[in-house]
């Protein structure tokens, strides 16, 4: 929590009023790096704990924070930066271990929580459907079941793994409807057009 308030009062002295943190995804040993350091490790309740203290950290400060990324991530075999991840496991281990940390957050009162690039075929999902691209997952689980009222957030839109799919406007319109509220195309102002236009 020391922490998060440390971070907020740096941010907000440069103007910045949300952060894209904390990384709620609980690392597997044997996945992809790219979570690496990002996570506060492999056990559910330790990330759940640090999770919701730096949330609170940072809105008691100031500064929007955003769990990341859900409904889980820390089993991806590859880097969605850079191709689609799959992951295999079923609702029992999503919910023993990956969901914890994202209940933990929302009761700590997140202002906003971050979606995949990863598709979850074990959880009824259609192959090559990325959550991202989920009404099930965005609407169905994070909104009515888990009850999140906040900001729900895509990651970029520009990364591999939805490049593999469809170009960027057909990602941002699956993305709204879907459920989410604000998109991130992080880097290139001609595909920020290109969404922008598929979405007005």
């Amino acid at each position: 929590q020391q922490q998060g308030a440390v971070e907020a009062r740096e941010l907000l002295a440069l103007g910045v009023a949300a952060n894209l943190a904390p990384c709620a995804d609980v690392l597997v040993e044997g996945a992809d790096p790219i979570i690496g350091a990002r996570s506060y490790g492999s056990d559910p309740q330790r990330v759940a704990r640090m999770s919701a203290a730096r949330v609170h950290g940072l809105q008691a400060n100031g500064v929007l924070a955003c769990a990341k990324h859900f409904p889980g991530i820390g089993a991806a075999p590859k880097d969605p930066h850079q191709q689609l991840p799959t992951i295999e496991l079923d609702w029992a281990a999503m919910r023993a271990v990956h969901l914890v940390p994202f209940i933990a957050a929302i009761a700590a009162g997140v202002g906003a929580i971050m979606s995949s690039h990863v598709c979850y075929p074990a959880l009824g999902l259609p192959p090559m459907m990325p959550a991202t691209f989920s009404k099930e997952l965005m609407s169905g689980v994070l909104r009515d079941e888990l009850g999140f009222t906040g900001l729900a957030l895509t990651d970029d839109l520009e990364m591999g793994a939805l490049r593999e799919l469809c170009p960027i406007g057909e990602a941002a319109v699956r993305a709204i409807e879907a459920g989410h509220d604000l998109l991130l195309v992080c880097s290139d102002p001609a595909l920020q057009r290109q969404a922008h236009a598929a979405v007005c």
